[in-house]
């Protein structure tokens, strides 16, 4: 338990450390973001995964929503970025760079159609993008849906709040469903769980 605590405060230290070097760097360019968006993008990667850190010492973890809207304006930054980039840059190698990034992704595009699918549900099992909270014996949890081309996968999480939900997995399997008598119950191929307190510690 004291090594938890130790660990927990070290990366609480140093996750506010590197967040206030990243804010002393980028200052200025916090002020105005549109005019640096590369810069934006790499403040929002890196904020993103510390405030992620943060949470995970506490047992806490974003909800889908607000991995949503930080996926959406993190990758209109990176694209748009680029393009920002290419205009104004007067270094021709940084232009052939840039142009051939985005001449080999439609390349891969046509050769590969499936692959944005690929990337979604890969992008998918690391940031969840879609979450239902299910109330099941009066105990709220979390249903965190993942993109699956076949079976449905779904990942049940302690419910906190509109912003947070809990870090630990109380179950995994297909989903849920409900009985005759409009009870919930959760399930995979092999069992079926009818009873909070079956997965409750």
């Amino acid at each position: 338990m004291h090594t938890y605590l130790m660990t927990r405060d070290f990366i609480l230290f140093s996750a506010v450390y590197i967040m206030l070097m990243c804010y002393n760097v980028l200052h200025e360019n916090i002020k105005k973001p549109f005019e640096h968006l590369l810069i934006t993008f790499a403040f929002l990667v890196v904020s993103y995964v510390l405030i992620r850190l943060l949470l995970g010492c506490f047992g806490l973890q974003f909800r889908a929503w607000i991995n949503d809207i930080w996926l959406a304006i993190t990758g209109f930054s990176f694209i748009i970025g680029l393009f920002q980039t290419y205009t104004d840059t007067k270094r021709t190698f940084v232009k052939i760079g840039i142009a051939l990034f985005f001449a080999l992704g439609i390349i891969f595009l046509i050769l590969y159609p499936f692959a944005p699918w690929a990337l979604v549900s890969t992008i998918d099992e690391i940031v969840p993008l879609r979450d239902e909270v299910v109330e099941m014996d009066g105990y709220k949890l979390v249903d965190y849906k993942h993109f699956a081309l076949f079976d449905r996968d779904a990942r049940f999480y302690d419910y906190k709040n509109f912003f947070v939900a809990g870090c630990k997995c109380r179950f995994a399997g297909l989903g849920y469903a409900t009985d005759e008598d409009g009870n919930i119950y959760l399930y995979d191929d092999l069992k079926m769980i009818d009873d909070i307190n079956e997965i409750l510690d």
